[in-house]
């Protein structure tokens, strides 16, 4: 039987690039191949069903032997055995700080959504400052 290292050459026929590991989807096995493999198909050794190496989604290195290695977020807090050392360990967690969406005010009256910048309901003409509803001379005319 191939060690670890031997299979993730096998597969991916590249020893200088980095390494991504992922599941087989079918049987759940840990699987390994480099970078140049990603969006290919091949068979996964375990079970022989088709395997697409997916696109990895973050980066880090062996805490043995600091060999770069990507993963999928599915592969976050998974323990592992290294390509190249062999030693296990958990792939590390990615905390990403998630870009705020524009800020969106609610009209307490009729509950339709508005710009932040904007007071006064387009629906029902409440003012959200104070409660109160804007007499309709306040619409333009002549549109």
């Amino acid at each position: 039987m191939r060690n670890r290292r031997d299979l993730c050459r096998a597969v991916s026929g590249c020893t200088n690039m980095s390494d991504l590991l992922f599941k087989c989807l079918s049987c759940g096995k840990n699987l390994c191949v480099k970078d140049v493999s990603i969006g290919r198909s091949f068979s996964c050794p375990e079970c022989n069903k088709e395997v697409i190496a997916p696109e990895p989604d973050f980066s880090f290195g062996c805490p043995h032997c600091n060999t770069d290695l990507s993963a999928p977020d599915s592969m976050a807090m998974q323990n592992v055995h290294c390509p190249i050392c062999e030693n296990i360990f958990t792939i590390p967690a990615v905390f990403r700080s998630t870009p705020s969406a524009p800020k969106v005010n609610h009209c307490p009256s009729c509950w339709s959504k508005m710009p932040a910048d904007i007071y006064i309901c387009g629906y029902c003409l409440r003012d959200i400052r104070t409660g109160k509803k804007h007499p309709v001379s306040l619409i333009p005319t002549g549109l």
